[in-house]
């Protein structure tokens, strides 16, 4: 098995769903002999929200060439067994072929498929699953974003070897596909189409790409839609497997709010389509709720509120915290980020300074009335309220940055 096994967030899952991986990699492997490129978990597991009431286990097995229906059938039998002893909703898993994952083609091809809804189609005739079970698949953009992102290797090539990092045009398509219909069918499943409105408009207005909880989250952490609050409240309660006679639970969700859910997605649906892209870059979120943006030789981070819970800590968490942030960006990318954790650390905390500053000087101005220097000062703070930390080989300021290392800690 491969090391990534040993990544803390496969051992937060229960023992027995890190027994289901195992043993759906040793399948594959043995069912693809030869053939296999690589085994890889995405989906609320890989993201640190997994719950076994709630979530499946997602997989995704890329294989060099076209599978044969005998061995298609072999790891279909497996799967399905795999899928009885796994979580509430199963295992959902693609079999693709690495020519699709880099270049990245859209709407994907995928040569097998199977979630829980088709458990009885392969079971009643396993002949026409096999032979028709395959074709384009526009969900594929949204997993292969979430690999790139958050995806662990079982088995095989690493992540950023195999899997093109999707536009985020193909990703915004992929995930809008999940809330087609989501005023006609928000009743019958209303924890599903209130988390995905949640998880469009958040990449929408912030470019974040974010879990089901982690958009309910953020909805709440922005105070989004006052008068849907307890709505958004349930959907996360919910999610998260509360039961109804537990603590603090919100109530049945006719119960929640005054308003029908249809009015709750078509006020969600509409700032969807009011909301324009912020921009064309994908943005996630650290452990600590800091967003982050990883690009060839440079690292992006925002200046909010969750940076600054960060830098306010001692220099020893914060240099931590930094180090974590240059390990995400050689899992991400494959390679070492060429700036030390220092020099790192060094800008991060200046940009945060400068923009906490301008937004001070921005407030005094305006009580002065002096609305030139304080929309100065805005644009400053916007500005500096993304941080963007380059190689020297792209950003000439990192000679300076280089030379105040020693000051925070060291190179």
């Amino acid at each position: 098995m491969n090391d990534r096994f040993t990544d803390q967030r496969l051992r937060a899952l229960p023992e027995n769903i890190q027994k289901i991986l195992q043993d759906f990699t040793e399948k594959a492997i043995g069912a693809f002999p030869g053939n296999l490129v690589g085994v890889y978990l995405h989906g609320s597991a890989a993201m640190g929200c997994f719950n076994e009431k709630n979530s499946d286990l997602d997989l995704i097995v890329v294989v060099k060439e076209e599978p044969e229906d005998r061995e298609k059938r072999a790891f279909m039998e497996a799967v399905l067994l795999l899928s009885s002893r796994g979580p509430k909703k199963g295992i959902e898993m693609s079999v693709v072929r690495s020519e699709s994952c880099r270049p990245f083609v859209f709407p994907t091809p995928f040569s097998l498929h199977f979630s829980e809804a088709h458990r009885g189609w392969f079971e009643e005739n396993p002949a026409d699953y096999i032979e028709k079970m395959k074709g384009t698949d526009p969900d594929l953009a949204a997993h292969f974003m979430i690999l790139r992102l958050f995806g662990l290797c079982l088995y095989g090539a690493p992540v950023p070897e195999v899997f093109e990092l999707p536009d985020s045009g193909k990703y915004l398509e992929s995930i809008e596909g999940d809330i087609c219909g989501a005023e006609q069918e928000i009743r019958k499943d209303p924890v599903y189409f209130t988390l995905n409105l949640l998880r469009v408009l958040a990449y929408k207005k912030d470019n974040l790409v974010l879990s089901k909880r982690q958009a309910g989250e953020w909805a709440e952490n922005r105070a989004l839609f006052p008068e849907y609050r307890e709505w958004i409240r349930y959907a996360l309660h919910a999610y998260e497997g509360g039961g109804a006679k537990e603590s603090g639970d919100p109530g049945r969700p006719e119960e929640v709010t005054e308003e029908p859910p249809e009015a709750f997605a078509g006020a969600l649906l509409k700032e969807i389509r009011e909301t324009p892209m912020k921009s064309r870059r994908s943005w996630f979120l650290t452990p600590e709720n800091v967003s982050l943006c990883l690009e060839d030789r440079v690292l992006r981070v925002r200046s909010d509120e969750a940076l600054r819970r960060v830098l306010r800590a001692d220099r020893k968490e914060g240099r931590s915290f930094t180090q974590s942030l240059i390990d995400a960006y050689r899992a991400y990318t494959g390679k070492a980020l060429r700036i030390s954790c220092g020099s790192l650390y060094g800008e991060i905390r200046l940009h945060a300074f400068a923009d906490r500053v301008f937004l001070r000087f921005a407030g005094i101005f305006s009580a002065l009335h002096l609305k030139p220097l304080a929309k100065l000062c805005l644009r400053l703070h916007d500005h500096a309220g993304q941080i963007d930390c380059g190689e020297r080989s792209v950003d000439s300021n990192r000679i300076v940055f280089d030379l105040l290392s020693p000051f925070y800690g060291g190179k």
